[in-house]
């Protein structure tokens, strides 16, 4: 289901990505505090660091989440992370302890990189530490730091623990989140051939019933064009659930588009008829409602196009909204034709039937107004 660009759509993410955005954010609020903390102690060479990291954060960001180049931004946001630390440690020494930052960097390194870049990475930041600290005695021999055995021994221990954690995070949590998004693609691409051939099945019981509708008299092929009508309206909701790559949601608008072009091509090209789909345009329909709803539609269109007259304008809107928990289905015929609202409820046709049923099965309520044209409300909740 396409619902538009998000910030953060953690629905649809893979679970390493989903701690990429994580590590964006996180990182994001650090380095946006830290040259104010920087300005107020007068620390201005600290606050230039920070703010620039943190505008390589939000271009980070901007390629992660617009242009998809998840793989530039986990070297960007790691760059970023390692970078200006050892800026900071350089000029400052020990004084502000940034230097534990640096050892809890190879754990971010293990969450967003494969084992063996992984290791590389967290290897090459504890010697680029163990490099800095000995820039640092040189350049200032009596800080005190590194004078202090207990300290430094606590620093070793520290990155020791660090990097067993993240060898215990990769051999456990990672290699059982990948046997879990092996198995669920597994899964998807059965229910993806499931659904494929449950349209094929549809289409060729459809066109059979189109063939048969071609050899037989009048009555009789119109009752077989409805029929096919109202399986193809079903192969259609099978259709679309595997082509957008959702197994349980199919947007509605989309859906409508594609029925009434269905439904046209069955009946023959009608330019007098105008659909319009006017509500909102992302909301979608679990797969056991769409079926009960694609029903109701594909005859309310069928009956549209069978009682108009071919030279007689006629404009449908159909909308579907939610609010309140609550969806909120309209389907209006602007036409000037006599409607029979008795003929609509109580009538003993298949199409009333089916739509009726159709409103049983969604639990809804089915209110018909025909003072202004034709206007069906089916209202159902959300649950």
């Amino acid at each position: 289901m396409n619902t538009g660009q998000k910030f953060f759509p953690y629905d649809q993410l893979h679970h390493r990505t989903i701690l990429l955005y994580g590590f964006h954010f996180s990182f994001a609020f650090i380095f946006f505090l830290a040259p104010i903390r920087d300005v107020i102690f007068g620390n201005y060479v600290n606050a230039a660091v920070n703010s620039t990291a943190f505008l390589v954060i939000l271009w980070s960001y901007y390629l992660l989440n617009y242009k998809k180049r998840e793989v530039t931004a986990t070297f960007l946001i790691l760059g970023v992370a390692v970078v200006p630390l050892f800026i900071l440690i350089y000029y400052n020494s020990f004084a502000n302890l940034v230097v534990v930052y640096i050892i809890l960097l190879p754990l971010a390194v293990f969450f967003l990189l494969d084992f063996k870049p992984a290791m590389i990475m967290a290897t090459a930041l504890y010697m680029a530490l163990g490099i800095l600290l000995y820039i640092i005695a040189i350049k200032d021999p009596l800080e005190p730091t590194l004078h202090n055995p207990l300290a430094l021994i606590n620093i070793a221990f520290a990155s020791i623990l660090i990097m067993s954690f993240g060898l215990i995070y990769h051999f456990s949590v990672f290699l059982q989140m990948q046997k879990l998004v092996k198995t669920n693609t597994q899964k998807d691409m059965l229910l993806k051939e499931v659904h494929h051939r449950v349209k094929n099945n549809l289409n060729v019981t459809a066109s059979m019933l189109g063939l048969q509708a071609m050899k037989s008299d009048a009555f009789t092929a119109e009752a077989l064009k409805k029929s096919k009508a109202r399986i193809e309206a079903i192969a259609t909701v099978h259709e679309m659930l595997y082509k957008e790559e959702d197994f349980e949601n199919i947007v509605f608008d989309h859906y409508i588009e594609r029925l009434t072009t269905s439904v046209l091509s069955i009946y023959g090209t009608r330019s007098n008829i105008v659909f319009k789909c006017d509500g909102d345009g992302e909301l979608s329909i679990d797969l056991d409602r769409m079926i009960q709803i694609a029903l109701i539609m594909n005859e309310l269109i069928t009956n549209t196009i069978k009682h108009t007259d071919t030279q007689m304008p006629v404009e449908i809107n159909i909308a579907l909204e939610r609010t309140d928990g609550k969806y909120r289905l309209v389907y209006v015929e602007d036409s000037q034709k006599e409607i029979s609202e008795e003929a609509l409820t109580h009538g003993s046709g298949l199409g009333v039937k089916l739509v009726q049923l159709g409103v049983k099965q969604l639990d809804a309520t089915l209110k018909i107004e025909t003072n202004r044209g034709l206007k069906y409300i089916i209202e159902f909740n959300d649950v």
